[in-house]
């Protein structure tokens, strides 16, 4: 079998994608897994807020078990 060549993006066409990504996620219209890849300082310059408050995350938690809890308790009618 051949070898596979390994195709490498030029530093040029990373710089692209990455300029795209910050441009979306300023625009505000950016799949949750590249948030990781913008710059959080561009963020907050851009005042595109990428993360929750941490009280809302576990608020969220607390709703999801309390929904399991009144589903065990069969007081949950959906």
């Amino acid at each position: 079998m051949a070898k596979k060549k390994n195709k490498r993006r030029s530093a040029k066409a990373l710089e692209r994608r990455k300029q795209k990504r910050i441009k979306d996620a300023v625009e505000g219209n950016t799949p949750h897994r590249n948030m990781a890849h913008v710059d959080p300082e561009f963020m907050k310059q851009a005042g595109v807020h990428g993360e929750r408050e941490k009280d809302e995350k576990s608020n969220r938690r607390k709703a999801k078990s309390k929904l399991q809890n009144d589903i065990k308790k069969g007081d949950y009618h959906g």
